[in-house]
């Protein structure tokens, strides 16, 4: 369990993204990442959005990467007294460093529920 308060680990979340191999060759000016928890698995992917205004899929590969975002579920479930979160939504803007988080108690599937329109409505705004 971590001794880190959910304003800590989503500093150490979005620090573990932007310093992740997955985006250090890539000129990119946004970064979305969603991660889905249901029951003992979870699902992370993400896209990268670069200057010229296109897209590509890219997740993190830092192996801790799920681990932190556990480690914030858990932390946020001790503060609130509730129920884990069943989804995140992390977007990190490059040209202020900006990181915005949503979170979802209810489903799994918020922001991947439809493939087709899914890099779009997951770029930063």
């Amino acid at each position: 369990m971590s001794t880190l308060n959910k304003d800590e680990l989503i500093h150490e979340i979005g620090k573990m993204i932007v310093s992740d191999e997955e985006y250090s060759d890539d000129d990119w000016s946004a970064i979305s990442v969603v991660g889905k928890f249901k029951g003992t698995s979870s699902r992370i992917q993400g896209y990268v959005y670069l200057e010229e205004g296109t897209w590509e899929a890219a997740t993190p590969e830092n192996l801790g990467f799920e681990s932190l975002l556990q480690s914030l579920r858990d932390e946020m479930k001790k503060e609130a007294g509730g129920e884990h979160w069943k989804s995140c939504l992390i977007q990190i803007k490059r040209n202020d460093m900006s990181v915005n988080v949503k979170f979802d108690y209810e489903s799994e599937n918020t922001w991947t529920d439809d493939l087709s329109t899914l890099p779009d409505r997951l770029r930063p705004s």
